[in-house]
């Protein structure tokens, strides 16, 4: 007997379920799909073990049977072949808010809290009756006029006596918090797939392997053209439109690791597989958890917004040199002054007969300096004003301090001394040079004015430009780069001694249209572009300022330790022919008149046309006799380009030579891939044009060798 109660007190601790009795001539049969085994379970082990028992005595068979089904943690019952209730135990009477065992014998379901399901439960009762099978672990819900509904766990079993049914013995569990909870988690699931379907970024979920989980519809026009992603397919297999286009991305992603970029240039595809349109992106990766759990990526279309930045920021362009218009106006005209000077002085001269030639010279060379002036001028505006496609590029940082700071300096006030620091090794970092050059410019304006805004210090006033590696021992770079090594970044510095900022100012100077200045003086852009520029490079401004204490402005930018060699190219030009037919395409008189004296002087015969379709003309009846042609790029009605489409179209083999003097980059860019021979940038002067002239015709030569050799 103690043996059986220390078996029992084994059997009630450890609560794991055994296989349910069967009849023998059956096995039996599932209803629904399978849960989770529950108490009734372990009722069934503990009347089997009293069964295996032998033990002879009913009295004690009755007593154990009864402490067993007052220990099982649920509400254990059983009926007689009428669905009566014969018994139950202690948590059933609670369950029905008996007092005793006399208040549920002889009661059937009608009697119950549950009568309103009571042809449900009698109808259960006669299906495991009939059958003879168990029915285990079902719900039944038991619904309530006045609150909630209430869920019950159940399971059911006939009891045999000879091999002759003669009851059921069944339990229920109470899940009404289980299912509320079950019922509150779906929910909240269904919200957050409704919001992450309806979201209008691309969303693509990834395990810790990196296989997709989850997407929404955005982010099915970046996988393969006509196939739809699927759960568990690697992400560089199911979106390899991302993966080849931005290989960081995929690196962050293997390396379960934070990462973004901005206004990343991508092809849209289309699942017919047809290219799509060229959009740019924010792209961002967040890991899930520290343990490599999976990470989410998001795309954001950002065309429009970038599109309205490059309005907006060659707006500002020009606002800047319309600020600069005033000092540039006083240095081209300075350089016109020795131009006019010079040539006035030649020409009164040699109408008196003068012959003296180092007399002439001299004149002849202040001229040229007043022609170099101008076009460094012009080049450099140009550099600054003009519009382009953003292009990431290896670029020293201090040509872009020289560049700005020799603008700055002819335009600037002469209060204002403007003085450079340069470090001695070369600063590079990948950026969009014309990008920089407009922020350090809008920097050193913004300087400028703020000097300007101090009349209770007249007087003398300092710039400061300095660019050099970032120092260990800077105390502001951690603020921006906490886990950054201040060794592999730069810091462009402006400092100035102007009026300063105090904290209100501050904390918005980097607000759009946002400006302490009098209206006519500034449109509260300048700063703005420059943080935004600094965004876009993944970088970082920093800005120290007191009132009466001028202000410094630090950029820092990721170094760029890639050795870019730069190789010395030769032109062997032996046995270029320096006589034939020229023909010289141009509408402006003064060029053509100028290039067909240099051209003839050279020993050149020279043909010239002032627009394209008269050039196309003369080129289709002289080509055999012409060696090489100068075509202008802009002329009205048919231009520098569509001419040397229709020249190439006809005879190839003549070298074509391309000049501008407009930001024609793209378009000179393109033409010369099309097969032009090379490009002459207006102005320029004789020994430039000799020097094109004879590469274009050197490399002609080159590629009849090796056509010949081929």
């Amino acid at each position: 007997m103690d043996r059986l109660r220390l078996r029992l007190r084994q059997l009630f601790a450890r609560w794991r379920a055994w296989p349910q009795p069967q009849p023998r001539s059956s096995p039996p049969k599932s209803h629904g799909p399978p849960k989770q085994r529950g108490g009734f379970d372990e009722v069934l082990r503990l009347t089997g073990a009293l069964e295996g028992a032998s033990i002879t005595s009913g009295k004690i068979r009755t007593e154990l049977l009864d402490h067993a089904f007052s220990t099982v943690p649920y509400r254990v019952f059983w009926k007689d072949v009428d669905c009566v209730y014969r018994g139950c135990n202690h948590n059933f009477l609670e369950e029905v808010g008996a007092r005793s065992l006399d208040d549920v014998v002889g009661k059937t379901d009608y009697d119950m809290p549950w009568r309103t399901i009571a042809h449900d439960c009698q109808a259960d009762d006669h299906e495991v009756l009939d059958s003879g099978l168990p029915k285990l672990q079902y719900e039944v819900c038991i619904p309530s006029g006045h609150g909630t509904p209430q869920w019950l766990l159940v399971s059911k079993v006939p009891i045999l006596d000879r091999g002759r049914t003669v009851g059921v013995l069944g339990s229920f569990d109470n899940i009404t918090a289980r299912k509320a909870a079950e019922e509150e988690r779906d929910a909240l699931r269904l919200h957050l797939e409704n919001i992450f379907a309806s979201m209008p970024s691309a969303l693509i979920g990834l395990d810790g392997r990196g296989e997709v989980v989850q997407w929404n519809g955005a982010a099915e026009q970046w996988c393969a053209a006509g196939v739809t992603p699927a759960r568990g397919q690697h992400f560089e297999a199911a979106f390899p439109r991302l993966s080849h286009a931005i290989p960081a991305l995929t690196r962050a992603v293997a390396a379960h690791e934070a990462w973004s970029a901005s206004r990343v240039p991508l092809t849209l595809g289309t699942n017919s597989g047809a290219c799509g349109a060229d959009i740019f992106c924010d792209v961002m990766v967040y890991p899930l958890g520290t343990q490599g759990q999976g990470a989410v990526i998001r795309l954001d279309d950002v065309t429009d917004l970038t599109v309205k930045d490059e309005l907006l920021r060659q707006a500002q362009k020009m606002d800047s040199v319309g600020q600069l218009a005033g000092g540039l106006a006083h240095d081209f005209n300075n350089s016109l002054v020795g131009i006019n000077g010079g040539l006035s002085l030649l020409k009164a001269r040699l109408s008196r007969g003068d012959q003296d030639p180092s007399e002439m010279l001299e004149l002849v060379d202040l001229a040229q300096r007043g022609v170099d002036g101008a076009t460094d001028l012009v080049q450099r505006l140009l550099t600054l004003a003009r519009k382009h496609a953003v292009t990431y590029a290896t670029v020293d940082l201090r040509d872009v301090v020289r560049n700005v700071t020799k603008i700055c300096s002819t335009t600037f006030s002469r209060e204002i001394e403007l003085s450079t620091t340069l470090s001695h090794e070369p600063v590079l970092v990948s950026c969009d040079r014309s990008q920089i050059e407009q922020a350090l410019l809008n920097l050193c304006i913004n300087a400028a004015d703020a000097i300007g805004a101090a009349p209770e210090r007249p007087g003398h006033h300092e710039l400061q430009v300095s660019v050099a590696p970032a120092r260990a021992e800077d105390e502001r770079f951690p603020r921006y780069f906490p886990k950054g090594n201040a060794r592999d970044f730069v810091a462009l510095k402006v400092t100035d001694t102007g009026v300063g900022m105090d904290e209100s100012v501050l904390r918005r100077i980097f607000e759009p249209f946002f400006t302490t200045k009098a209206p006519s003086k500034g449109t509260g852009l300048g700063l703005s572009m420059v943080a935004s520029i600094v965004k876009q490079h993944q970088g970082a401004v920093d800005v120290v300022s007191e009132p009466g204490c001028g202000t410094t402005f630090t950029l820092y930018f990721t170094r760029d330790r890639s050795q870019s060699s730069v190789r010395e190219v030769t032109q062997s030009f032996h046995g270029v022919q320096r006589k034939g037919r020229v023909l010289v395409v141009d509408d402006h008189e003064m060029v053509r008149t100028t290039l067909c004296h240099l051209l003839e002087d050279k020993g050149y015969t020279v043909l010239s046309a002032d627009n394209g379709h008269e050039a196309v003309e003369l080129f289709r009846k002289l080509a055999a006799e012409l060696t090489f042609v100068v075509l202008d790029m802009v002329m009205p009605q048919y231009s520098g380009k569509q001419a040397f489409l229709a020249m190439q179209a006809a005879h190839p083999e003549v070298p074509v030579l391309l000049m501008s003097g407009c930001d024609t980059e793209t378009e000179v860019a393109e033409t010369l891939e099309l097969g032009a021979r090379g490009f002459l940038k207006k102005p320029f002067t004789a020994h430039a044009l000799t020097q094109a002239i004879e590469t274009a015709l050197s490399a002609s030569v080159t590629g009849s060798a090796r056509g010949a050799s081929a």
